[in-house]
């Protein structure tokens, strides 16, 4: 018994040591992912319906900051009619990469209303990004509001 438990940490402490690190994406992926999320964000202020329906994949899903989710349809509708961005300004952004699989993450702070209803502040974002036919487009995105005391 005292062996075979030797044996499997000695396999598992192994599979550390071998595992392939992904190398840190190319410039040319990381300006093209960050141009993608400019587009999509400067879509999202101005209620750009084209735009949207270009850089948003046809399976795109969104979780919102209260763990509700959309679909594109959903999204783009919300978007047009009920989100009304007056200003916003993203930073501390970071680009991965995994071949035709790109994660840009950031913060997103902005004055903006649902539905009449002040929802400004600032949010946490997770986008995951997929490389087809030459295009990156979003599949997913998620959205984590910053308490006001941790916004600075």
């Amino acid at each position: 018994m005292k062996t075979a438990t030797i044996v499997a940490m000695l396999a598992l402490l192994g599979c550390g040591c071998t595992r392939e690190h992904t190398p840190p994406p190319s410039s040319d992926t990381v300006a093209a992912l960050s141009s993608q999320e400019r587009a999509w964000t400067k879509a999202f202020k101005n209620r750009d319906r084209n735009a949207l329906n270009t850089i948003l994949a046809d399976e795109f899903i969104f979780t919102d900051d209260e763990g509700h989710v959309y679909d594109k349809a959903q999204y783009v509708a919300a978007v047009m009619d009920v989100i009304r961005v007056d200003s916003y300004a993203v930073d501390d952004t970071r680009v991965e990469s995994f071949g035709d699989t790109g994660v840009v993450t950031g913060r997103w702070t902005g004055k903006m209303s649902i539905d009449g209803k002040d929802a400004s502040g600032s949010f946490r974002f997770t986008d995951t990004f997929v490389k087809r036919n030459g295009q990156w487009q979003v599949v997913a995105s998620q959205d984590t509001r910053i308490a006001a005391s941790q916004s600075q």
